[in-house]
């Protein structure tokens, strides 16, 4: 059978036809590893979106913790303070909130083992100390030219609670603050209800839920 005239050399059509498929074949090629690529990347941002959210809850996880061992040690100090004082048991149940700074300095000083004081006199230095430890005013710093507690807890309130007159029986030290997340909040029984509802533990469209608030509760005996 002889060639056709009009193409001398049909070997060389064949390799024309098979060089116009190949760049449509390459274009699907780079398609391909483009869509790969970008999958890639997809699950990459994923991860990386993970690790950041692990990062957020561990440094949450670790904020509650260590303000909640500086409640633990402010209420072991607080106990320590009226076991050494017991037969003014009565000057510590006052029936009123601690924090934010609700105590004045008292009358006599009995922070130097050269002021005579009373049991009274002592309960009440020892209320005051406390709170201020509570409150974190010996860290303090500059906030737009306004100088605020940077040590303690964050937004502290607490509450002493026993026997009326005082002396030997169990008592309850009721410690509150704000943390770091949302948590589902109970009630808290004693204090007059002055630690439910107050304003500082909710959200901004909740103010009064108390879904930030922390509690830790020590109760305690005391014999004189």
């Amino acid at each position: 059978m002889k060639p056709d005239a009009a193409e001398p050399f049909p070997h060389r059509k064949a390799a024309r036809a098979e060089g116009a498929a190949a760049p449509e074949a390459s274009r699907r090629e780079r398609g391909v590893g483009l869509i790969e690529v970008l999958v890639a990347l997809l699950v990459l941002s994923i991860g990386v979106l993970a690790v950041i959210g692990m990062q957020i809850s561990g440094k949450q996880a670790n904020y509650d913790a260590v303000q909640r061992t500086t409640a633990s040690h402010l209420a072991m100090d607080m106990v320590e303070r009226m076991r050494a004082n017991p037969t003014a048991l009565a000057s510590y149940i006052t029936g009123d909130l601690l924090g934010a700074g609700s105590l004045s300095v008292p009358s006599r000083a009995c922070d130097s083992s050269g002021t005579s004081c009373t049991p009274a006199q002592m309960a009440a230095m020892d209320l005051y100390q406390w709170e201020r430890q509570m409150d974190g005013a010996a860290e303090t710093r500059d906030v737009s030219g306004v100088t605020r507690n940077s040590g303690g807890l964050v937004s502290p309130r607490a509450c002493l609670d026993g026997p009326g007159g005082g002396g030997p029986g169990v008592y309850t030290l009721t410690v509150v603050w704000r943390g770091a997340g949302e948590m589902e909040p109970t009630a808290i029984a004693g204090c007059n209800n002055g630690l439910n509802g107050t304003n500082l533990y909710g959200t901004d469209t909740a103010p009064t839920s108390d879904r930030y608030r922390r509690v830790a509760v020590i109760t305690f005996f005391i014999t004189t």
